[in-house]
C-alpha cells in the first residue's frame, strides 16, 4: 500500500503515490496471492529489446490470484512474451482525465514497443474487474477492461474474464495474430450510459494491419465489433442489447453495484457454455 489514508487524497496525490509490483527484464518470476491497495499502478511486467529477440522478451512470468483495489492508473500490464495473468481481481479505478490524470485507466493493458516487436504467448484468463464498488467515493474514473492498442501480440488467449465497467473497450485487441477471445463477459456497470463495453478485434492504429487468425467465440456482451477476418472465424457469441441487460441477467443492480452476470437460464439469450464462469465479485474473491 502507498498509505491507508487514501480517502483524504487529492487527485494530485493519487498521481504521485507509490507503485505496486514492477518486474523489469526478469525471468521465471511469479506475483502470487498478494493484496495491493491504494497505489498508482498495480502489477507491471516489462521486457524491452530493440531488435525484438524473443530470448530477451520472454519473461516466463505468472501473475496469479492477486487482489488489486484502489488504483489510479493501470491494474496490470503484461508487456513481454510468455506471461500468464490468471485469477486476479481488480476493483475501483481512481482519478480520471477530467481530474487531470493523463493516464487512461485500464484493468489489463498490453502494448509492444518499439513498433514491430512481437510479444508472444500472453494469457489473460479467469480475471474479474469492476470499475467501482462505491458510487459515493471521490475521484471516480472510467475504466477500460482488457486492451492491446499498440504493437503485435501473437498466440494470445483472453478467456473466462468478467469486465463490468463504464467505458468503451471491454476487451479490445488492435491487430493480433493467432489468438482467441473466448468465454468472456463484458458489460456496462450502468445500462443507462451512452457507451458500450464492447468486445473488439480490428486493425492496428495505422489501419494497415488486420487481425490474422483471431477467433472470438462463446462470449457475452452488449456489442461486438469484429474485423471481417475475425468475424469469419467467430461464432456462438451472445449479444444482449444494453437496455435489456437488467432483465436477462440473474442480478443487475447498478444503484447498489450488486451483480451476478450469468444469463438467466430461462432467458431467450441463454446459450449453454457461453460467458465467463466468474459471475460475481464474491466468487472472484474466494
Amino acid at each position: 500500500r502507498a498509505g491507508n489514508d487514501f480517502e483524504t487524497w487529492s487527485a494530485e496525490q493519487w498521481q504521485a503515490i507509490g507503485k505496486g509490483v514492477y518486474l523489469y527484464k526478469s525471468q521465471c518470476s511469479s506475483v502470487y496471492n498478494n493484496t495491493l491497495k491504494n497505489l498508482r499502478f498495480g502489477i507491471s511486467v516489462y521486457a524491452y529489446d530493440e531488435e525484438g529477440r524473443q530470448e530477451y522478451l520472454t519473461m516466463k512470468a505468472l501473475l496469479k490470484d492477486n487482489f488489486i483495489q484502489n488504483i489510479s492508473a493501470d491494474f496490470i500490464r503484461p508487456l513481454g512474451s510468455d506471461i500468464t495473468v490468471d485469477g486476479n481481481t481488480g476493483t475501483d479505478s481512481y482519478v480520471s482525465e477530467d481530474d487531470g490524470d493523463p493516464n487512461h485507466d485500464d484493468f489489463v493493458q498490453g502494448y509492444a514497443y518499439p513498433l514491430g516487436v512481437e510479444f508472444q504467448n500472453v494469457k489473460i484468463i479467469n480475471n474479474f474487474y469492476q470499475v467501482t464498488t462505491d458510487l459515493t467515493r471521490p475521484w471516480q474514473s472510467d475504466g477500460q477492461g482488457i486492451a492491446v492498442f499498440d504493437g503485435l501480440y501473437t498466440n494470445f488467449e483472453i478467456s473466462n474474464n468478467t469486465i463490468i465497467s463504464n467505458m468503451y473497450h471491454g476487451i479490445t485487441v488492435f491487430w493480433g495474430r493467432d489468438g482467441i477471445i473466448k468465454n468472456n463477459t463484458s458489460l456496462l456497470i450502468d445500462n443507462s450510459l451512452k457507451n458500450q463495453m464492447w468486445i473488439q478485434s480490428t486493425y492496428d492504429k495505422s489501419g494497415k494491419n488486420a487481425p490474422v487468425n483471431v477467433k472470438v467465440v462463446n462470449n457475452v456482451t452488449s456489442y461486438l465489433s469484429l474485423h471481417e477476418n475475425t468475424e469469419k472465424l467467430s461464432h456462438n457469441n451472445v449479444v444482449i442489447d444494453k437496455e435489456l441487460i437488467a432483465d436477462e441477467l440473474i442480478k443487475y443492480d447498478p444503484y447498489n453495484l450488486i451483480f451476478d452476470v450469468a444469463v438467466k437460464k430461462d432467458s431467450p439469450y441463454y446459450v449453454d457454455g457461453t460467458g465467463s464462469t466468474i459471475t460475481t465479485l464474491e466468487a472472484a474473491m474466494k
